[in-house]
């Protein structure tokens, strides 16, 4: 076979996940490895270098797996990532300064992690590299290649453990590429002109002839491939007019001798001596930083507990009637909203009882479900959304993503923003009727917030069916203006979301402090509500919150499900929680003086930095 020159084609696959599935021969293994090569080549070191389009990679090689078990192929990915570990240890050791991080580093390299940490394994790696020292370089967002993804899962076809393998990978490859890494490159074996349905997210039903070089390849080889109906990107295609099930395709597979099983495979973790002196004195010293830990804990325990007991620090102000409060049992009247929002917590419970988790119950109040047939054209619009704002001369930048798979998002910064960053932003929720209008109203309200709003915002579009289609960070002179507009389209919208607080037809509430989302900490407290309960008849509300103001305020047992998480909670989502709720039960208008118009940020910023109400006393008198 004549050298084909890749190099040319590797821009194409940047910040995507992309899995190149063909027979034997064809050069997908030399891909993988001209790509390495190539983003090898560059010296983060030197400042001469240009790094735009060169990264780190992280490359692993499934070919010779041969197992015929769970409990083997839990062994086997033991061991890759062990490899994998002590190979990267140089390039961030300087991120395992903590003692947690480097315990879980050491247990992953000597191969006696769990099986929840395995399946964490690779992800945490690369956050290692991406989050690290070295944040600001784009070297070191990670490109992750990884040859013959698909061999593990044709054994597991073949020899009766496919759902629990596929569960594993589901977790191992949970990666968000477009925000963590570089681009995920994968191998997969598929038999000359045929299509295999590996049903996995990361080995996709992508054939060799839409990837360049391979066309190119084959042709050389003689091998003649079919071309595809339809481009690659969108639906679900059968590709071929030949399918193929797995079983079938691992036969196909072993029929060439290079790729026989391995009957002797090795499954033992093995470290050089000096490694192993590594680990041992590594393990010495993080005995000795837990011993200090356990210590020094105690007597944060002991100030905590008197700063929790501490009320807000006299003279300070909160526009708030929830700042300070200790004891909440909400109000005496029963209204209809609170009828309402309790009908619905006993309905999430009989479908989930105590075993719900948070997933569970967003996905349920969200009613997040499949691809929306109109995906293809939300993305060419939010693409469109870029060009007008593009063409805007108040707009300083503009960017969109159309590759996440929930979303689509545009990004504006304005050239006279008055914006106090993120945090002053309100978060507004607009649900449409009918999915066909999605596009319309979408489409609208960014040209009318290019157009006429003032200030820096966010934005992005459902791809997906669920309740909140359409979602807005913006300042609240700016949300004025949008509600004004969008009265003119109150027909084509409505109020789905029973936990968010409503003005008209458009939610609200703010981001959290932590970048967890509103509808996110609901779910989170309904499930632990869920397990502290002993029957649906004992379901309230308020009942619900009340126990979540008293974890707060660590008036609860340290022991208690409520106090292990909303202790460590913060005031930020405290007030949100209940000022929200209080709307939404006393069915109240959300005035413009309301605390979650408020847009001063650096006071949403001291709320979310403080745990207890002695801290956003504290706080609030610096600024």
């Amino acid at each position: 076979m004549s050298k084909v020159d890749f190099t040319k084609f590797i821009d194409r696959v940047k910040f995507r996940n992309l899995n190149i599935c063909g027979p034997f021969g064809v050069g997908k293994t030399s891909y993988l490895k001209a790509i390495q090569q190539y983003n090898e080549e560059y010296d983060p070191k030197s400042t001469a270098s240009n790094c735009c389009d060169r990264h780190f990679v992280i490359s692993l090689d499934f070919s010779d797996y041969s197992g015929k078990t769970y409990e083997e192929a839990i062994c086997y990915f033991r061991k890759k990532m062990s490899e994998l570990y002590v190979f990267l240890y140089e390039n961030v050791k300087g991120e395992l300064e903590h003692y947690k991080a480097l315990e879980w580093f050491l247990d992953v390299e000597e191969g006696i992690c769990d099986v929840e940490k395995l399946r964490n394994s690779l992800v945490d790696i690369v956050r290692l590299l991406r989050y690290g020292k070295h944040y600001q370089q784009n070297y070191y967002r990670p490109l992750i290649i990884i040859d013959e993804i698909s061999r593990p899962i044709l054994y597991a076809s073949k020899y009766g453990y496919y759902r629990e393998l596929s569960g594993f990978y589901d977790d191992f490859l949970n990666i968000d590429h477009y925000e963590m890494t570089a681009g995920i490159i994968t191998t997969s074996f598929a038999p000359v002109n045929t299509d295999v349905h590996y049903g996995m997210k990361y080995i996709s039903d992508i054939p060799v002839n839409l990837v360049e070089p391979f066309n190119e390849i084959c042709d050389m080889q003689g091998i003649e491939l079919s071309e595809c109906r339809r481009p690659m990107h969108f639906g679900n295609v059968n590709y071929f007019d030949t399918a193929i099930c797995l079983e079938k395709c691992f036969e196909e597979m072993m029929i060439n001798s290079e790729f026989a099983e391995i009957t002797d495979y090795n499954y033992d973790i093995e470290l050089s001596d000096n490694v192993e002196n590594e680990i041992e004195s590594k393990r010495i010293w993080i005995d000795v930083q837990k011993y200090n830990e356990e210590e020094a804990n105690e007597r944060k325990r002991e100030r905590e507990r008197r700063e929790y007991a501490e009320p807000l620090m006299w003279g300070t102000y909160l526009p708030s009637k929830y700042a300070g409060i200790r004891n909440w049992y909400g109000p005496a009247n029963c209204s209809q909203q609170r009828i309402m929002l309790n009908e619905r917590l006993k309905e999430l419970y009989e479908k989930y009882g105590k075993s719900a988790d948070t997933e569970m119950i967003y996905n349920d109040i969200q009613h997040v479900g499949k691809l929306y047939d109109e995906v293809c054209e939300i993305k060419k619009m939010v693409v469109g959304l870029k060009k007008y704002a593009d063409d805007s001369d108040n707009v300083k930048n503009c960017q969109v993503d159309i590759y996440d798979e929930y979303w689509a998002k545009v990004d504006v910064e304005k050239e006279a923003s008055n914006s106090g960053g993120d945090m002053s932003l309100l978060k507004a929720y607009i649900s449409v009727k009918e999915t066909k209008n999605i596009l319309k109203v979408f489409d609208r309200a960014i040209r009318f917030l290019v157009d006429e709003g003032k200030d820096l915002f966010h934005a992005k579009v459902s791809i997906r069916e669920r309740n909140d289609h359409i979602c807005l960070w913006i300042s609240n002179a700016d949300f004025y203006k949008l509600e004004k507009y969008m009265s003119g389209f109150d027909e084509l919208l409505h109020t789905p979301l029973e936990f968010v607080p409503y003005r008209r037809k458009i939610g609200i509430t703010r981001e959290f402090f932590s970048w967890s989302s509103y509808n996110e900490l609901i779910s989170e407290l309904i499930a632990l509500y869920f397990q502290s309960i002993n029957s649906g008849n004992d379901i309230d509300v308020i009942d619900m919150y009340s126990k979540y103001v008293k974890a707060w305020n660590g008036d609860c047992e340290e022991s208690d499900s409520f106090s292990e998480r909303f202790k460590a909670s913060n005031a930020q989502e405290f007030i949100i929680l209940l000022e929200s709720l209080n709307i939404i039960i006393d069915n109240e208008v959300i005035h413009d003086d309301n605390i979650l118009f408020n847009n001063n940020g650096k006071m949403w910023c001291a709320l979310g930095e403080s745990k207890n109400w002695h801290e956003v006393g504290v706080r609030m008198k610096k600024i």
